[in-house]
């Protein structure tokens, strides 16, 4: 079970990438397709993480 740190970074990590492709990405193909960061999953040494998204 992770702890309470990495479930925040995994939180942090998906709201940043959520506003980063709604404000800030300009193709086409991605603004008029709605995306949604599913999961992420942060390493223990946080320097990987797997990101989960569905079109």
């Amino acid at each position: 079970m992770p702890s309470h740190r990495i479930f925040r970074i995994n939180e942090n990590i998906k709201q940043l990438l959520s506003a980063i492709i709604f404000k800030e990405i300009e193709d086409p193909r991605i603004k008029n397709n709605l995306i949604t960061i599913t999961k992420v999953d942060c390493e223990k040494d946080f320097k990987n993480a797997k990101v989960f998204f569905v079109i």
